[in-house]
């Protein structure tokens, strides 16, 4: 994904999806979301030997 293109695959294991090409307002709203989303998760696992 980047400003103008965009692949979304609802569910990975079919092979259903859409593209869009030259679509800067979805692609941007695409990202927009992935961003709230990125900014609102942790690491699930803490990074110690125990954690391991």
């Amino acid at each position: 994904m980047d400003a103008q293109h965009y692949l979304r695959r609802p569910v990975a294991v079919q092979f259903r999806g859409a593209i869009g090409l030259n679509d800067e307002t979805e692609a941007l709203a695409m990202r927009s979301r992935f961003q709230e989303i990125w900014s609102a998760s942790y690491p699930g696992v803490a990074s110690t030997t125990v954690g391991l």
